[in-house]
């Protein structure tokens, strides 16, 4: 559930990183601590977990406990600051355990953070560093900023997927489950030099997948994935996704 008044746990568990004056998006609520990210016209807004916009920190507002921005967007200029902070942790699929530690988290809202992207490619938060318990609530411990990322960052983060539909475009590695004919979508990317890469590790049942992005530049279709060992690596520019290299694919 989003903020409905500042954090009481608003820590910062790591030396401060970086502080910085950011202009706010005009007619938000930002509580004290909340998650904060960077929409698609620049300024800064509590995070509801939308496609596209990028985790810049939590909001510190000192001494107040909210404020209310009012006027033209950037009027309000707010401190963000970045670090290890906690966070709520989601239900279900996006509840996280000790397994999860070092794995990306995403963010659901303006205070809690998930496993998943939940389909809808959510923001990506950072790196889970630990599960703590803090006023005897679970609280999963987020480092955000390039500053508090760990070794893992090398290694990529990967999600599986096993049926047709749309493969989120915030994780390095898609690994496809193909069984029949399967069609896969990929939305746009979130920065330039992100890099994806979609690899077919199980077929069955006379498999045929195909790729196709309404983002794509070079290419429409990529097909002939679905057997096994196929993969494709992608890489978004200013033109969209442009094609690295293949092994085994179509590309039309």
């Amino acid at each position: 559930m989003a903020l409905s008044a500042p954090r009481n746990d608003f820590l910062n568990k790591a030396r401060l990183g970086r502080k910085i004056g950011r202009p706010a998006k005009s007619g938000f609520t930002f509580y004290n601590g909340a998650l904060v990210v960077v929409d698609a016209t620049g300024y800064i807004k509590p995070n509801t977990g939308v496609a596209g916009e990028r985790v810049v920190g939590c909001v510190d507002l000192k001494q107040h406990a909210s404020v209310v921005t009012t006027g033209a967007d950037g009027a309000t200029f707010l401190d963000v600051i970045d670090g290890i902070f906690p966070f709520a942790i989601g239900t279900s699929a996006d509840a996280l355990a000790q397994a999860d530690v070092d794995n990306f988290v995403y963010g659901i809202d303006d205070w809690t953070v998930g496993k998943t992207d939940g389909g809808v490619q959510r923001p990506r938060v950072g790196q889970l560093v630990s599960i703590e318990t803090i006023g005897g609530e679970s609280r999963a411990m987020v480092a955000i900023g390039s500053e508090w990322a760990t070794s893992s960052t090398q290694g990529g983060t990967v999600d599986a997927v096993n049926a047709a539909g749309a493969i989120s475009p915030n994780t390095d590695v898609t690994e496809l489950t193909v069984a029949g004919t399967m069609a896969f979508t990929l939305a746009a990317g979130t920065r330039i030099g992100q890099r994806k890469v979609v690899v077919t590790i199980a077929a069955s049942a006379t498999p045929v997948a195909s790729l196709t992005s309404a983002s794509s530049h070079g290419w429409t279709t990529i097909s002939a994935l679905g057997a096994l060992g196929r993969v494709v690596e992608l890489v978004w520019t200013a033109n969209g996704w442009d094609l690295c290299g293949g092994l085994g694919v179509t590309v039309a």
